[in-house]
């Protein structure tokens, strides 16, 4: 009788990861962990609320990759990268509607939009929406097959490479390539009111 080798003892399944979890559960985990936690810190002002912030996120995280786990793997230097042009277009956008509020005649000629969407249904998209509202004079009000409808302040602003820019954006954190859609009639493809 041959004496077993200690690796043929021992059976695969011991020695596999898990395949029925996809292979990015931890950095996805660690993203929302990080992202929740400096949220936290934030709101809370002080690095001393960390006893609970600290067990809030792990538990947050958990929750969030449970019940809505991520079909997408995040990167984690185009999502930093991020931050900075979230927060110049925040600033912009909040004295663009200053400006327009405080101004004597306002140039306000309102119409809307739809924009040809690149980016795959999901989180991208849902994403792109609602960071459209940060653009200056924008907002995007609802999906209509693989266009997002946009409400402009100004019809006769050209939107469409902000658009793009935030679209590549958006897909270099979700790390999708994808070619951008061709429009030929976006620059005039407003419908006022």
């Amino acid at each position: 009788m041959e004496k077993p080798t200690p690796d043929s003892s021992i059976s695969p399944e011991r020695h596999s990861i898990k395949s029925d979890r996809p292979p990015h559960l931890l950095s996805s985990f660690m993203f929302r962990f990080s992202l929740l936690l400096i949220i936290w810190l934030t709101i809370s002002g002080s690095i001393h609320s960390l006893w609970f912030g600290l067990p809030l996120a792990v538990i947050s995280s958990y929750l969030s990759i449970r019940f809505s786990p991520s079909t997408y793997r995040l990167r984690l230097i185009p999502s930093i990268l991020f931050i900075p042009f979230f927060l110049r277009e925040s600033i912009r956008g909040g004295f663009d509607v200053a400006r327009r509020a405080f101004s004597i005649k306002p140039v306000v000629n309102p119409a809307f939009t739809d924009y040809p969407l690149s980016l795959p249904e999901g989180a991208p998209r849902i994403l792109f929406a609602n960071i459209i509202s940060l653009l200056p004079g924008t907002l995007g009000t609802g999906f209509q097959g693989n266009s997002l409808r946009i409400h402009v302040l100004d019809s006769s602003t050209n939107i469409t490479s902000e658009l793009k820019s935030l679209e590549t954006r958006i897909a270099a954190i979700y790390a999708i390539d994808f070619v951008m859609q061709q429009n030929p009639n976006q620059e005039n493809a407003h419908e006022t009111f």
